[in-house]
């Protein structure tokens, strides 16, 4: 993957140095910047193995589309010189074929884009029929080389687009997240019809920057919640000026390209930049918001070569200013620090509490830390069943349990084969026979004779079987309780707070061998706008008053013979804090199911 992403360099170089004519230690630069900076970082820590191992040779299919058209590349005779360029662009084409085609939808426009511009041109025209020649040669050689492997290559574009455009996964939450700013969720401020007008003008104040400012690879600039409010807003300001300073040279660098030299190469090649650029725009339009993010990272060298063109164009044509060529060697010089500061940043001392990056620990550290990875351990118990339904939701333990059970030639079955959201579960026949029942966090529908827990914390199955007298699931993630409509745990006077909303459901596994019977609610004095509190158990109301100052205790006895817990919270107002851009419910100190009314 190192290798892959090195790739880069030599195709950024080629771009800089041949289409723009910059020189050589400018170039190293930018292409430095550009290889290491956050988007490649994006896509190298996400796996994305062929997207990282094609975006060079798309950036030199583009770069070879507008050389097509330069009177000084090709010199060689014009049979001779189509049969070059088309054997060069067939080679490039077949090869993104095979690695990662659906990126031709953002530089196939891109390269369109500059043929036809070349087309239509007047200074460039002597060379249409040379460079569609070539062009069409080259496109010829692709297919019938896709051809050899249809199925992978030219049918596997059309049944990966259909299948992602009619059912797009809801990937975007976790991997594209950071393209909505920092950890304030504006988008939900926006949509809340309760939400007052000081949360709104902050939303509305702070999400274009933060998007812009992470559209651009440069999330990690961001202010973090932690910072206090007047110099969060200070920095922002500061930000909005330089998006101001940094879109205006870019944009008046390309618009002199395109007034000054329109048949030239910089004016092809920017004007390709800008239409493969528009691409994750109009997806995120029509709600793939997946597709978009991922697009984005598609087209990100395209991106940075538009930003950065006021540096390697002729400086006698474009003039961006000392302000302005500042503003972009800052942005190159963000990429590139990033980039050399990446073997620091994905240690947890530097990089676990980085907001936005790639590298940072912070997203996955409950993930891993919530897992049991001790293959030993559970593979043991696999080793005994003669078939195991796996039931988890990371993507990384189901492969590790699924190689487990191959290698052990124990039959497996899966609702999702290999990730959330896939369409063809897993259910070889028989598999309704199977007596194992594996899962980090799901209890089985039907009787199991042996139940496989692969989460780190046993206390919800150790409850369940009697071995403990209590369960903590208000604030303690315990395995297999789910939670709807409350916040995160946050640190409070030396203790647990989780705040709920408005409406908060959080739903229990129950033995009916060994049930729960009693369920205690204690909350934390706060002030609150509401003054009211309704409790509901699969439906029906244990508790309808008072906020209660106590620690309340509601009777589950009527629940005991029922294999799960629906809790309902809700209360009548809504509390809205200074500064807390959150609807809030109230504030739980524990909520906590006990197997007698003595459990505490």
């Amino acid at each position: 993957m190192a290798a892959m992403q090195v790739n880069l360099l030599f195709a950024a170089l080629f771009v800089f140095i041949n289409v723009f004519s910059a020189g050589h230690r400018l170039s190293f630069l930018l292409a430095s910047a550009l290889t290491i900076g956050f988007f490649q970082q994006y896509v190298f820590d996400i796996a994305a193995w062929s997207e990282l191992s094609a975006q060079p040779l798309y950036l030199l299919v583009v770069a070879f589309t507008v050389l097509a058209f330069d009177d000084r590349r090709f010199g060689d005779g014009f049979i001779p010189g189509i049969l070059r360029l088309g054997a060069v662009l067939g080679a490039l084409l077949a090869a993104v074929l095979y690695l990662y085609p659906e990126e031709m939808c953002i530089y196939g426009l891109a390269a369109a884009t500059a043929a036809l511009l070349a087309i239509g041109q007047r200074g460039s025209r002597g060379r249409a029929l040379f460079g569609v020649a070539g062009l069409g040669l080259g496109a010829c050689v692709a297919v019938l080389l896709g051809l050899l492997f249809w199925n992978g290559t030219l049918q596997f574009v059309v049944r990966q687009l259909t299948n992602r455009a009619a059912n797009p996964p809801d990937w975007w939450k976790y991997f594209s997240a950071y393209l909505f700013g920092g950890e304030a969720n504006y988008l939900g401020i926006l949509a809340n019809p309760a939400s007052d007008y000081r949360h709104i003008v902050a939303a509305v104040f702070s999400l274009p920057v933060e998007s812009m400012i992470a559209g651009l690879g440069l999330h990690f600039l961001l202010p973090t919640a932690s910072w206090p409010v007047v110099p969060a807003l200070i920095w922002k300001l500061a930000l909005y000026g330089f998006l101001a300073v940094l879109i205006k040279a870019a944009a008046g660098g390309v618009a002199r390209i395109w007034r000054t030299i329109p048949a030239g190469n910089a004016a092809r090649m920017t004007a390709a930049c800008a239409a493969g650029c528009v691409v994750p725009f109009v997806i995120f339009l029509t709600g793939n918001y997946w597709a978009a993010g991922k697009g984005l990272s598609m087209a990100a060298p395209l991106l940075f070569l538009l930003v950065t063109t006021p540096l390697v164009a002729n400086p006698d044509v474009v003039k961006a200013g000392l302000v302005g060529c500042l503003a972009i060697y800052a942005f190159a010089f963000a990429h590139l620090a990033l980039g050399l500061l990446r073997p620091l940043l994905i240690t947890q001392f530097a990089g676990a509490g980085v907001p936005g990056l790639p590298t940072a620990a912070a997203l996955v550290n409950h993930q891993k830390a919530g897992l049991d990875w001790n293959y030993q351990r559970w593979a043991a118990e696999i080793q005994g069943c003669n078939g195991v339904y796996i039931a988890v939701e990371n993507p990384f333990m189901m492969q590790l349990l699924r190689r487990a059970a191959a290698e052990l030639r124990v039959p497996w079955a899966s609702a999702a084969l290999v990730w959330p959201g896939d369409n063809d579960p897993y259910l070889p026949e028989g598999w309704q026979n199977f007596g194992c029942f594996v899962s980090e966090s799901s209890m089985p529908t039907r009787r199991v004779r042996k139940l496989i827990w692969v989460a780190k914390d046993r206390s919800t199955f150790e409850y369940l079987e009697g071995q403990l007298g209590v369960l903590e699931i208000g604030t303690k993630l315990a395995a297999g309780v789910s939670s709807d409509g409350a916040y995160g745990l946050e640190s409070y006077m030396g203790d647990t707070l989780r705040w709920t909303s408005e409406v908060a459901h959080f739903e229990a596994p129950n033995n009916p061998a060994a049930p729960s019977k009693i369920l205690r609610l204690e909350l934390w004095p706060m002030p609150l706008s509401s003054n009211a509190l309704k409790v509901t158990v699969n439906g029906e109301t244990v508790y309808n008053g008072a906020i209660p100052a106590d620690t309340l205790a509601m009777s589950l006895g009527d629940f005991v013979a029922q294999d799960k817990l629906s809790i309902e919270m809700q209360t009548n107002a809504i509390t809205h804090f200074p500064n807390d851009p959150r609807a809030l419910g109230v504030a739980i100190r524990t909520l906590r199911l006990g197997k007698s009314i003595e459990s505490r």
